[in-house]
């Protein structure tokens, strides 16, 4: 199950499901539990395990700062790509600039005063602004 996990994003997405609700498997793909039946099934074990192994080595792969993977940034011999997966972005908030220029200490530079914050975007090489 776990090459599948890796390999399939519509299984992870039946996953994430099963996990959300709670639920096994089997149960969020339509089996019906009668009554004396068991709700988990030994396969449905089986895959909630290797989805929760699966999870912590997605989340170990990741910046904890950004979320993107080292391989997001390299090709596939390892040697980093020339045109960027990802551009910075500078986002105004007017709700959080509202809230900075009400606030004691408030200053002119945006980013310390928390209404402006700069995300990772993806590129696009159709409206390269740099």
């Amino acid at each position: 199950m776990g090459k599948r996990i890796r390999a399939d994003p519509g299984v992870r997405d039946e996953l994430r499901v099963a996990r959300q609700y709670q639920q096994p498997l089997s149960v969020v793909r339509g089996r019906v539990v009668e009554p004396g039946d068991p709700l988990w099934l030994p396969d449905d074990l089986d895959a909630a395990t290797a989805f929760e192994e699966w999870l912590i080595t997605e989340r170990a792969e990741h910046c904890h700062r950004c979320g993107t993977r080292p391989d997001d940034w390299n090709d596939d011999r390892g040697i980093r790509r020339r045109v960027p997966p990802y551009v910075t972005k500078i986002v105004d908030c007017p709700g959080c600039r509202e809230l900075a220029d009400n606030s004691l200490g408030s200053n002119d530079e945006g980013v310390k005063s928390g209404w402006r914050r700069v995300e990772l975007v993806p590129y696009d090489p159709d409206n390269d602004a740099r």
